[in-house]
């Protein structure tokens, strides 16, 4: 999910000028860059730390794409409410995995 975001944020790049100043190419290939070597390469518990703060980062490119104009408000709305629900899910993987 967090390479599918990261895709449209590429999207974003690709098919509107006022998102270049983000530079949201290099942005999303970062973030996704970074998923997969956690993925493949890191310990679970770093790997759940990755992804929380993958999203939180794609969230905070939406609302400055929001403050550009490119997204709408009730998609930034969506995006706060699914992004509030994956980190919270994560969150209680990694607390989960610290129990056990």
């Amino acid at each position: 999910i967090v390479v599918f975001m990261a895709g449209v944020h590429w999207g974003h790049y690709l098919s509107d000028s006022k998102s270049h100043s983000i530079n949201l190419l290099l942005f999303s290939n970062t973030i996704t860059l970074l998923a997969w070597f956690a993925y493949l390469f890191a310990p679970v518990k770093l790997t759940l730390f990755v992804y929380c703060m993958a999203f939180c980062s794609l969230l905070y490119i939406d609302y400055k794409l929001y403050l550009l104009e490119v997204i709408t408000k009730s998609y930034l709305k969506l995006r706060v409410m699914v992004t509030s629900i994956v980190v919270a899910s994560l969150l209680l993987a990694s607390v989960n995995l610290f129990i056990l």
